[in-house]
């Protein structure tokens, strides 16, 4: 289940990447350079959903590196196509995106193909809606029209992001629980926690991406979801300046729990 992450230079896949990924302070997001090598993260914080996200720059021959003898791309569940909302027209980015579809078909036959409307904020798509959704028509029209010069029939999935908000996490949460088996049981198991405690809404979150990976059936307001999000920044934040004692640290002075990582203090030894 590991993810494709392509786009033209500057379209902003390496700096999402790294957000999400690896906590890249937005400060330094803006000065990172265009990526001239395949870079692979690997998602390994807990044992129970593991992959890679390789991000592949588009200076190299992706054909080649597509090739089953030179790649792990068979092991991919998505290809993730992220496009730069404010770089118009869209012409070339989507004639990109056909090209990686076509590609990947010949070795990937059965693969989820998610487009992310990349930079979403500032003044042009903060005043309303509509900006967005034109924006989304007329990317959604020109893959059309390029898939359709290539007889190609697929499900394409659209997401707008923005490393400014919660968007970004919650879509890549979406691709990645379009991938994970257990997704279902999660699911019902949020279901059943949320009749028994009469919560109102449950989500799964893997702490340190931010990233949900379930939550019940019940809608979901992209407001509870920010909450949420939120107070997980604040309680990672608190477990960086709080002492936590744990039970048995508190009979034992010398061991204390540091944001769920505990030190262990050795006695000095009297002479």
């Amino acid at each position: 289940m590991d993810l494709l992450v392509l786009g033209l230079p500057t379209s902003g896949k390496t700096s999402l990447t790294k957000v999400v990924f690896q906590k890249l302070p937005l400060h330094e997001a803006h000065s990172l350079g265009s990526s001239t090598s395949v870079e692979i993260i690997n998602f390994t914080n807990n044992p129970y959903i593991q992959f890679k996200v390789y991000d592949i720059p588009s200076t190299i021959a992706f054909d080649e590196f597509c090739k089953p003898e030179h790649s792990a791309v068979q092991q991919c569940g998505a290809l993730i196509y992220v496009i730069d909302a404010k770089a118009t027209p869209y012409d070339k980015a989507c004639a990109s995106f056909n090209e990686a579809v076509v590609t990947l078909l010949k070795y990937v036959p059965k693969l989820n193909f998610e487009v992310f409307i990349h930079k979403v904020d500032g003044d042009t798509f903060t005043k309303g809606d509509e900006y967005k959704l034109e924006c989304q028509k007329d990317i959604q029209t020109l893959i059309k029209s390029e898939l359709a010069s290539s007889e190609i029939e697929i499900n394409v999935s659209y997401h707008f992001t923005s490393i400014y908000d919660h968007s970004l996490h919650d879509s890549f949460g979406k691709v990645i629980q379009k991938l994970w088996p257990q997704v279902h049981y999660i699911g019902n198991m949020l279901d059943s926690l949320i009749t028994r405690c009469k919560i109102e809404k449950a989500f799964l979150f893997d702490i340190l991406s931010k990233i949900c990976l379930g939550t019940d059936s019940t809608p979901t307001d992209p407001q509870n979801y920010g909450i949420c999000s939120d107070m997980i920044d604040l309680f990672i934040d608190m477990s960086y300046i709080c002492l936590l004692y744990t039970s048995d640290a508190a009979d034992e002075r010398s061991s204390v729990d540091l944001g769920g990582r505990r030190i262990i203090k050795k006695k000095k030894k009297k002479q």
